[in-house]
């Protein structure tokens, strides 16, 4: 994977390079590194990333169908990293790797709308 692929996919699931970082077990200078060109992008780094993205596609399947059989489909979303990691403890995500989920469930869904938690 080279450091255009590795910083693309990692921003469109909505990380921060610190978030990889401690995911690979390394600093969030070598993500630093590694997308600027001044280091190489070990495979198992990479792999790492890409088992990420693999979860992420399957939670946001998951949470897609769950919203698409709603009558009145509601995607909730959470404004604070407190409120998603109260609500959902086993996610070692953000809450801004929520909304990008949420975001990318209500462009799946015909009339779907985001909500925050606490609005719902």
């Amino acid at each position: 994977m080279d450091r255009a692929e590795f910083r693309v996919l990692r921003e469109s699931l909505g990380l921060l390079g610190s978030e990889v970082a401690a995911a690979a077990g390394v600093g969030a200078r070598a993500v630093r590194r590694w997308e600027q060109g001044g280091s190489e992008i070990g495979d198992e780094y990479a792999d790492v990333l890409r088992s990420i993205a693999e979860s992420t596609q399957a939670y946001t399947d998951a949470m897609t169908a769950r919203v698409a059989g709603m009558r009145d489909p509601r995607v909730v979303t959470y404004d604070s990293d407190e409120g998603f990691q109260a609500t959902k403890p086993g996610v070692p995500w953000s809450a801004r790797w929520h909304r990008m989920v949420a975001a990318r469930v209500a462009r799946n869904v015909p009339g779907a709308v985001i909500v925050y938690a606490e609005d719902s």
